[in-house]
């Protein structure tokens, strides 16, 4: 993703081999419903398409000149594509000096929590860095 100093952008290209920044795509993104539909609707019907966000859809709505806006987050983040990158964003939530603070009562984290019972640990269950939340057997 190319953005200009005002963090508007002006090219986006998924994954590429040599990008030209250091930005990258979190893919998290905010649109106008009505918008956005048409242009899912376009590429739905482009038969050359592969029918991907990234490659297709956010490209194609640059080129017809719609203004799309990047945020600049300093924070953690990880891409979690596969099942070692997600494995490896779990462990590092375990590190005692990782770069998030889970404890941090400002830092709220809004859920729909279900009532479920304490978590059961067994004699024999050997734990080892772990985060343990209710409901859980072990």
């Amino acid at each position: 993703m190319n953005t200009r100093e005002d963090n508007s952008i002006y090219e986006f290209e998924e994954k590429p081999k040599d990008p030209k920044s250091t930005n990258a795509s979190m893919g998290i993104y905010i649109f106008n419903w009505s918008i956005l539909k048409k242009f899912l609707r376009e590429d739905e019907n482009d038969l050359e398409s592969s029918n991907d966000f990234g490659k297709n859809i956010i490209p194609s709505m640059l080129r017809k000149g719609k203004k799309m806006m990047a945020y600049p987050f300093e924070g953690y983040w990880k891409d979690v594509g596969t099942i070692e990158s997600l494995w490896e964003a779990n462990m590092d939530l375990l590190k005692i000096d990782n770069e998030l603070n889970l404890y941090d009562s400002e830092w709220k984290i809004y859920s729909q929590n279900q009532v479920r019972p304490a978590h059961y640990i067994g004699e024999e269950a050997k734990i080892i860095n772990s985060l343990i939340v209710e409901g859980c057997i072990i």
